[in-house]
């Protein structure tokens, strides 16, 4: 695939000018691949997934694969792509890693699935079989475990996080599903140390901001990487991350540019 970019036979794509060009992204057994929505560079990538078969002896399993447009693609060239490719149309990206792959619109939204998932959790337990130890071990490994590594890459509304902390809350004083409960002491003492008083359940704008801060300590320490590549030609193409200012960058979706205010 680097061959192929360097002879121009595959184009790939660039966020913007300061940004490496991407052709590919690979994580575990799965593969990204960019190229330029031409029946062309269809036939090189082709070409070049059926030289990996010959020589890996790993075949694609096209009934597991699809093909993403960007907007604007004439519906003719996206069938003509999808059938040179052996593999169907994608409207939507779906989610990779338990994360949704599309995003825009409201980030509150976006974020609710983890709301949704927290909640079937704790309906599907019954609170009046369980002890107060057992309680404590399911919440803790389990569903404060659930929006673990989404925190590790977002930076998730404050509201998702309010709203997780009174789910736990409300399930660790219930007692019996059919009537209300009291909650004979705040979210706050629950949340302290055990050995200050209180039982030492994860405070989730603390544990977000702490697993960003690792995030950002590597993207400083590893300059060499994609990602860290990545990330200097869309924020601060000029210095870097420990002396990047708050400001615009420029991002590219598709053939359409607009300006995003860096948080």
């Amino acid at each position: 695939m680097k061959e192929a970019v360097e002879n121009g036979s595959i184009t790939g794509i660039k966020l913007n000018r300061s940004c490496p060009t991407l052709s590919h992204l690979l994580f575990a057994d799965d593969s990204i691949f960019f190229m330029k929505g031409t029946i062309l560079e269809c036939q090189n990538l082709a070409m070049i997934l059926n030289q990996y078969y010959l020589v890996a002896g790993q075949e694609i399993n096209l009934n597991k694969s699809g093909i993403f447009f960007s907007r604007g693609c004439p519906q003719s060239l996206k069938e003509n792509m999808a059938r040179e490719l052996r593999v169907p149309i994608m409207d939507k990206t779906g989610k990779y890693l338990g994360i949704p792959s599309d995003w825009g619109g409201s980030k509150k939204k976006m974020f609710a699935w983890i709301l949704g998932r927290i909640s079937s959790k704790l309906e599907s337990w019954k609170e009046k079989l369980l002890s107060k130890a057992g309680k404590e071990i399911l919440l803790k490994t389990v569903v404060q475990a659930l929006p673990q590594y989404a925190m590790s890459v977002f930076k998730v509304p404050v509201s998702i996080c309010k709203a997780i902390e009174k789910k736990i809350a409300s399930f660790w004083w219930k007692t019996n599903e059919k009537k209300t409960c009291i909650h004979w002491r705040s979210w706050d003492i629950l949340k302290t140390r055990k050995d200050k008083g209180g039982m030492g359940f994860r405070d989730l704008l603390s544990f977000n901001r702490a697993m960003l801060g690792k995030q950002t300590w590597r993207l400083g320490q590893d300059t060499t990487s994609l990602w860290s590549s990545l990330f200097k030609g869309l924020y601060y193409p000029q210095t870097d991350l420990w002396h990047a200012a708050k400001g615009l960058a420029l991002r590219g979706v598709g053939k359409a540019w607009y300006m995003e205010e860096i948080q």
